[in-house]
């Protein structure tokens, strides 16, 4: 119950803290209430709702943003380490696949499978967990765990070397469910 009710609430604070959801609810507010006595910061409204959408684009203060959030996180990867395990969490595969002929998209975060597989190429990391599981609850789509498995596969990875977490619908869960699997192991 718990990790449903993190899912759902991890899903709304994305939309809800978004700098675009602010930009459209402040520009609906200001044409909406145009008729109703322009108070001045109705008037406003519109204006600073293309301010923040604007403020937020321009590409200092995205960069300024990513690299602050980036550089909390600690870097633990040594070169001349031989690993038990990569751990490759998902949110790459884009879209759905829409057909087993056609190649599977991926977004920007396409560099966690292509860091996985430069670790098991090299024979840094003995395995791969993959982890990723299907966004809705009846997707008929395989989880995009078996994708990046499938991916790995193609490029030359034994299957062995792969372990699939398939349950995993967001970032926490990722690494949740990773985790328990690389202590079972």
């Amino acid at each position: 119950m718990l990790t449903a009710m993190f899912f759902v609430l991890s899903k709304l604070l994305d939309v809800a803290l978004a700098p675009l959801f602010w930009a459209l609810t402040l520009v609906v507010a200001g044409l909406d209430l145009r008729g109703r006595g322009l108070r001045p910061w109705r008037r406003w409204s519109p204006v600073a709702g293309v301010l923040v959408l604007y403020a937020f684009s321009v590409e200092p203060v995205a960069q300024s943003l990513t690299a602050a959030c980036e550089g909390l996180a600690p870097r633990t990867f040594q070169p001349d380490r031989q690993y038990d395990a990569a751990i490759v969490l998902g949110g790459l595969v884009e879209g759905s696949q829409p057909s087993v002929a056609e190649p599977v998209s991926y977004n920007q975060n396409v560099e966690r499978l292509l860091a996985g597989y430069e670790l098991l190429r090299r024979g840094l990391a003995g395995f791969a967990i993959l982890s990723g599981g299907n966004w809705g609850p009846t997707s008929a789509e395989p989880p995009e765990a078996e994708v990046l498995a499938d991916q790995l596969a193609a490029w030359g990875i034994p299957r062995e070397r792969l372990v699939v977490e398939p349950k995993s619908r967001n970032t926490r869960e990722n690494a949740v469910f990773a985790a328990r699997i690389a202590r079972e192991r």
